[in-house]
């Protein structure tokens, strides 16, 4: 029954938002309260929640002091123990032996890019507390900003934000983030940007720098380079090169070491992550995703060598990545909703391909969980196979998502073989079950004859 333009479905799904929306707040609330603090150990070894903003901040400072990003600290440099007293005085009204316990575990070398360290500077202007908080709501703000702007895809918006904002707000993924203080609520809103712009055809030099500024912040997003030269935007992948180029030397005109310092910084970093931190970091836990997390455990009891397994990882990466790339190229489309997909796919692909792929990390997927709720919409559900598409794709947003079934992050594969399938690096195969659906829901899209654009987008 409808009153005006609203139904009651319209007021069922504004009751959904509201008590998913006032469930997370409480949650936030009873995490973030005390300045911040928590005095047991949330995920140890930390002793503050926030653990990888910590990490953020201490390196913004070290680029505020002039001392570099890709080598172990040097406590006889007078600039270090500036450092560590001003960061001491930053960390707030926190006891002296936490504070000094901090401080000496912030882990060097940075295994981001200096501009990913640059980008925290103006936090570092506030004292660590006020800092995550200021953090948080930026955060929280980037994650609605991307889902409203996918939402301009949707033909129902009430019903879109409330799918939306119960898989959001209950899920472990951005509580993990928020815990944490990753950053990937950046990335998503930045893909997103990078999506609306290139399906509006608006600007391809704004969609290059996008994607260039995302990878920037974490590397994986540099995958989006590959997928525009499969489809052939060369406008685009120029953009994003000159623009990556253009942030590599802006790192190295503002580096305090010294312009050829600042850009002999990349190659630090590349055999950094190449000799250390892959071989070393990318520990198999209920927490790491990859790949190479997911073949540790299947090979457990191979004993075969961390150089052995990244190469077996590395080569179901590259069929992975071959699937797509054909089913991408394969099935060319001109509607919205079949980029929508094939960027879902490439989000899904590079959520695993990641050496060391924290479940924070899969906030990214919110993208994905958007889009296929704009697709169910003008998919016909008298089919069979679409039901059963349909309730594919709830299944593994339950099991990926929901925060009530989320499991301690250091617990390891025990107790028989079904137990250990969940614990394959707790979530790649239910990603690999989310990405065939995907797949299948693109193919129902496009046998749809002319599929239309939708009347108003973002």
């Amino acid at each position: 029954m409808e009153h005006g333009k609203y139904t009651y479905s319209t007021f069922a799904c504004i009751f959904v938002i509201l008590i998913s929306l006032i469930n997370f707040g409480r949650g936030i609330v009873a995490d973030f309260r005390d300045d911040v603090y928590r005095h047991d150990a949330v995920f140890p070894p930390d002793r503050i929640i926030g653990g990888d903003f910590q990490c953020y901040y201490y390196m913004a400072l070290r680029v505020r002091y002039g001392l570099p990003l890709y080598e172990e600290r040097d406590h006889t440099d007078q600039r270090q123990v500036k450092l560590d007293e001003h960061y001491r005085k930053m960390l707030g009204s926190l006891p002296d032996e936490d504070k000094d316990w901090i401080v000496t575990v912030q882990t060097l070398p940075w295994n981001h890019t200096p501009i990913a360290a640059c980008l925290f500077i103006p936090f570092t202007f506030l004292a660590y507390p006020w800092a995550y908080r200021v953090y948080l709501g930026l955060l929280i703000a980037a994650l609605f900003l991307s889902l409203a702007l996918l939402g301009g895809y949707s033909r129902c918006r009430a019903n879109y934000w409330a799918v939306s904002s119960a898989l959001v707000v209950f899920s472990y993924p951005l509580l993990f983030q928020l815990e944490r203080g990753a950053s990937e609520s950046f990335v998503l809103l930045l893909l997103t940007l990078a999506f609306v712009l290139w399906r509006g055809r608006r600007n391809d030099i704004g969609v290059g720098v996008l994607i260039a500024l995302a990878a920037h912040m974490k590397v994986y997003p540099l995958i989006f380079l590959y997928y525009f030269i499969l489809k052939k935007e060369w406008r685009i992948c120029g953009s994003i090169i000159v623009s990556a180029l253009i942030l590599v030397a802006a790192s190295a005109l503002v580096s305090r070491e010294g312009v050829a310092a600042g850009i002999a910084q990349y190659g630090k970093l590349y055999r950094f992550v190449k000799d250390v931190y892959i071989t070393e970091n990318t520990w198999a836990f209920a927490g790491n995703h990859s790949t190479y997390s997911f073949m540790s455990y299947l090979l457990e009891k191979r004993t075969l060598s961390p150089a052995l397994l990244i190469r077996i990882s590395n080569l179901i990466n590259l069929a992975l990545l071959a699937c797509v790339s054909l089913s991408i190229v394969a099935r060319k489309a001109h509607d919205t909703f079949s980029p929508l997909m094939d960027f879902s796919l490439v989000i899904i692909l590079m959520t695993v391909i990641s050496p060391a792929a924290n479940d924070y990390s899969l906030v990214v997927l919110y993208f994905v969980f958007a889009a296929c709720t704009i697709v169910f919409e003008i998919l016909d559900f008298r089919p069979l196979r679409t039901r059963a598409l349909f309730l594919t794709f709830s299944l593994s947003a339950a099991l990926i998502f929901l925060s009530f079934l989320k499991m301690p992050i250091a617990a390891g594969p025990s107790g028989g073989y079904l137990r250990r399938l969940w614990f394959l690096s707790n979530k790649w195969p239910l990603l690999m079950l989310l990405g065939g659906t995907v797949w299948l829901v693109r193919r129902a899209l496009l046998v749809r004859p002319g599929t239309p654009r939708p009347p108003y987008g973002p």
